[in-house]
């Protein structure tokens, strides 16, 4: 594609502004007519001033759930509630319109991410209204009873997204509403984080949980029921390789909402599309002219959005480039290309729809939530409550952000939240708490308001520990809490650094938050006995990490090696017998046991040369090697 075009035209005619007028002037109607190599066309763009703190650009579901379709004006429609209305929108990702109606494209709402594709670019529009588009990559990484690490880490394809394929593992949630086919998957029911049921062929989607459908056998050997389950996304720069991401990561701790689509048309303010490099295959995205739906923003704050029709990928960049865009992203069209704005149509799409990205203004300026330093988002927005006049937050959404587990007692009517070694027992329009059994009177009581519970911004702060913070200049309460996910960076740094003593505390206030987090009981184990030469002090360590893996090898062979340096020899021929068993190379069992016999406390020379002797047949090399072969041969 030509990068120097010579007779590109910054927008030549403004015909008409038109302004809604509950949104004031921040977002506007615009009709222009704009050039491009091989004509002009007369269109209509929306401008939103994404500087105005109650302006919201968000993405939308057809009836809030994947799987759907709506008119892009009842999509629009759909952003109003108690908090605020929709005044515009534009058609969104791409979707399978002939078949299951299943979007194609990433999609992450109210900070949760409810649908992948690896293929395209992705816009984001963060919590204070900042706009992109890049080259995202989304993975997924699940976890079991707070673990994050291999034995107990698991995966997934995607989300809200049905495979056939017999290899693929699926989760689906609440905003699921798509096809569900009979099969012969496991189904993992996870309610409240709590594994509620593992059988094949279901496909119950708890309203307050996930599902997981998957036939990898070694994945569903870690599920069991009762325990506790979770996963997380992370967020990479895609470079569009058969492998995978490019290992590098992009910053999404803050982003509200992301629509993924594409080509990426400019960035930077300059024409960057390679269609064909981000995966794309077809004529009718790559060569042909067709209807389009473009969004981009000004290096003003502006996002503008239009349908455009008869322009191939080319020309829309260069429409984008002339329409003064930094950064403008391609989104589906076709019969799927519509814009709407006040309660009219510019452009009807041709079709129902499966999702959009809709304008929404708010009645009151919205409040932040802030947690150690990443921006929180909801399905419901925290607000003042004027009978209290206190700031209230909604109870699950802080809960599960901090780590705690959320669930119900039906025997008490009570939410019920645990985090670390505390449990907290509530009530709604009641003041009072539970908290490990002990009763407490609450600043005020659980507040019910749009079918959410909501408590006061400090209430977890004040039986979790933290502190919470009020930041005048953007109305954003801060909250700074322990929680196990950062802890464990600032751990590896340290123990990265060197500074083991400052790893061994931060570990330590890992397992104060959660105090079954077998990556921290590993580490200190680790530097207790390598690092810090303290033998005694790692037993502990190791034998925790035993007691919620017996199979775990390798921690079994060093606490045996530890048992046997401070002398106590029964504890390590126990230890290193019970690794015989589970080692695939048994020789370094067969050698612990070796040494063990042959040690001043046990001195029994035939049983320590029967050991060094499977440990050499076995494969034993190096100086292990040759201590046993010179014991053997000198006794």
């Amino acid at each position: 594609m030509k990068r120097g075009f010579s007779i590109l035209i910054v927008i030549v005619i403004m015909m008409q502004i038109t302004v809604f007028a509950d949104a004031s002037d921040s977002v506007i109607k615009e009709k222009m007519t704009v050039t491009y190599t091989g004509g002009e066309k007369d269109i209509t763009v929306v401008w939103v001033d994404m500087n105005d703190p109650l302006v919201r650009l968000d993405a939308v579901l057809a009836d809030g759930a994947v799987g759907e379709t709506a008119t892009l004006e009842e999509l629009v429609s759909s952003a109003n509630d108690i908090d605020g209305q929709g005044v515009a929108g534009i058609n969104g990702s791409f979707f399978s319109a002939y078949t299951d109606m299943q979007p194609l494209g990433t999609l992450i709402i109210d900070g949760k991410v409810e649908q992948i594709s690896n293929l395209g670019s992705v816009l984001s529009v963060s919590g204070n209204n900042e706009f992109n588009v890049d080259p995202l990559y989304v993975s997924i990484l699940g976890g079991t009873n707070n673990q994050w690490e291999w034995p107990y880490s698991w995966y997934a394809w995607n989300v809200n997204h049905y495979y056939s394929d017999p290899s693929a593992v699926m989760i689906f949630d609440r905003y699921y509403s798509g096809p569900k086919p009979e099969h012969t998957f496991t189904s993992i029911v996870v309610d409240k984080s709590v594994v509620k049921s593992i059988v094949t062929g279901s496909f119950e989607i708890p309203e307050e949980g996930f599902l997981i459908l998957t036939n990898d056998k070694d994945m569903i050997a870690k599920f069991q029921v009762g325990e506790q389950v979770d996963y997380k996304t992370d967020y990479f720069i895609n470079d569009y390789n058969t492998t995978g991401h490019s290992g590098v990561n992009l910053d999404y701790g803050n982003v509200r909402t992301a629509i993924g689509a594409g080509p990426t048309l400019v960035k930077d303010g300059k024409i960057v599309l390679d269609g064909r490099m981000e995966g794309f295959t077809e004529s009718k995205i790559l060569d042909d002219p067709a209807q389009r739906s473009l969004i981009g923003v000004r290096a003003d704050g502006y996002v503008g959005f239009a349908s455009i029709p008869g322009v191939t990928m080319a020309q829309l960049a260069e429409i984008a480039i002339n329409l003064g865009m930094v950064e403008a992203m391609n989104l589906d069209g076709g019969g799927s290309s519509g814009t709407f704005y006040d309660g009219n149509y510019i452009t009807t799409p041709g079709r129902e729809l499966s999702n959009a990205l809709v304008v929404r203004y708010l009645y009151e300026k919205p409040i932040g939530i802030e947690l150690n330093g990443n921006s929180l988002f909801f399905d419901t927005e925290p607000y003042v409550n004027t009978q209290y006049q206190r700031t209230l937050v909604p109870l699950r959404g802080i809960a599960e952000a901090i780590g705690a587990v959320v669930g119900w007692d039906a025997k008490t009517s009570s939410i019920v939240v645990t985090r670390g070694g505390t449990d907290l027992k509530l009530q709604t329009n009641s003041p009072f708490v539970y908290v490990n059994g002990d009763k407490k009177e609450m600043e005020i009581p659980v507040v019910i308001r749009d079918q959410r519970s909501y408590v006061p911004a400090r209430f977890f702060v004040e039986y979790f520990g933290g502190a919470v913070d009020w930041r005048q200049a953007d109305s954003t309460v801060v909250i700074v809490i322990d929680h196990t996910a950062d802890l464990l960076d600032e751990a590896e740094a340290l123990q990265k650094s060197e500074d083991y003593i400052g790893a061994v505390a931060k570990y330590l206030a890992v397992l104060k938050v959660d105090s079954q987090n077998i990556k921290a009981i590993k580490e200190l184990a680790y530097i207790y006995n390598v690092k810090l030469n303290e033998k005694a002090l790692s037993i502990p360590y190791y034998e925790t990490a035993l007691a919620y893996d017996s199979n775990d090898s390798a921690s079994l062979v060093a606490l045996a090696w530890v048992y046997y340096t401070i002398g106590r020899i029964d504890d390590a021929i126990d230890a290193f017998s019970n690794a015989s068993e589970l080692l695939v190379d048994k020789s370094s069992a067969y050698y612990g046991l070796g040494v063990c016999y042959s040690s001043y406390t046990m001195k029994d020379s035939v049983s320590a040369k029967y050991y060094f002797n499977l440990a050499i047949d076995n494969g034993l090399s190096g100086s292990s090697l040759d201590y046993a072969q010179n014991y053997t041969n000198t006794h």
